[in-house]
């Protein structure tokens, strides 16, 4: 992600331009470090093939390609809510352009905010408030858009998480961090993840609302405190300015929906 800030000079239309830009351009270097860091620490349970690589190129191409479709509707259909990023150019993935994706947009100044930070209720309900507008754009999205989101990410994404070495190397991490006295919790949570986390049991949820025969919505699909943007007000309140990452937003049932702007938002906003 690079922050710039243009010389606009002998522009005609300088006026309504932004101080400054972000261009987010689709990339795997962070996997590629943090799976480098991860072989380093543990040889036996980690490596790097070009297998792997080639789905996680193929999986970043199609979120970035994602988050390209929601804005172009979005803009091309002047549907910009005020928590909505102001796109000045995008280019998605495709076969003229297999190496260069990316997305341009104006720079929202905001307050750093950690996920251990707390909120209150009223400004979390100004989160509802923007995910119901997101969902009326959703509404609205026709038929050929709407396809876009109806990739079946989610086990796409979890496929490298669920091998049996994966999930033994995250139970480890987790009691890495316990001193003894939450050992049997972390007993059961073991338990659990091995027998529940699969990869046939995580591909239900791709199909869950067609199976349900429930109404597809329109989900953020990742949305939890790194992706709101907060800025303090004179009185030391938290406004929210944009909601970002629209990368994962899909098309699934109103119970997922739920669970997701619900359990996982709170969950991270909140503590």
């Amino acid at each position: 992600i690079l922050l710039i800030t243009p010389d606009w000079k002998n522009i005609v239309d300088e006026k309504n331009l932004p101080d400054s830009i972000v261009i987010k351009i689709a990339s795997l270097m962070n996997y590629v470090e943090i799976m480098g860091q991860m072989q380093e620490i543990d040889q036996a349970t980690t490596s790097i093939d070009n297998e792997q690589n080639d789905k996680m190129e193929q999986i970043c191409k199609e979120v970035h390609n994602i988050e390209c479709s929601f804005y172009e509707f979005v803009k091309q259909n002047n549907l910009y809510t005020r928590w909505t990023p102001k796109i000045t150019s995008l280019r998605s993935f495709d076969e003229s352009h297999q190496m260069n994706g990316f997305i341009i947009m104006d720079y929202i100044e905001s307050d750093d905010f950690s996920i251990c930070d707390n909120i209150t209720f009223d400004e979390l309900k100004q989160v509802l408030k923007a995910l119901v507008e997101y969902s009326t754009i959703g509404e609205k999205i026709d038929e050929n858009t709407s396809k876009k989101f109806r990739s079946k990410l989610y086990s796409k994404m979890m496929e490298n998480m669920v091998h049996e070495d994966a999930k033994k190397m995250a139970v480890e991490g987790t009691r890495s961090f316990d001193s003894g006295s939450l050992s049997d919790i972390i007993d059961d949570y073991e338990h659990v993840y091995m027998e529940a986390m699969t990869l046939d049991k995580i591909k239900q949820f791709d199909s869950l609302f067609a199976n349900l025969e429930m109404k597809e919505v329109l989900i953020h699909g990742d949305l939890w405190s790194t992706n709101l943007m907060w800025k303090r007000d004179e009185n030391g309140h938290l406004q929210l300015k944009a909601i970002v990452d629209y990368q994962v937003g899909v098309n699934v049932s109103l119970l997922i929906k739920v669970k997701s702007h619900f359990s996982s938002p709170i969950s991270t906003v909140l503590h």
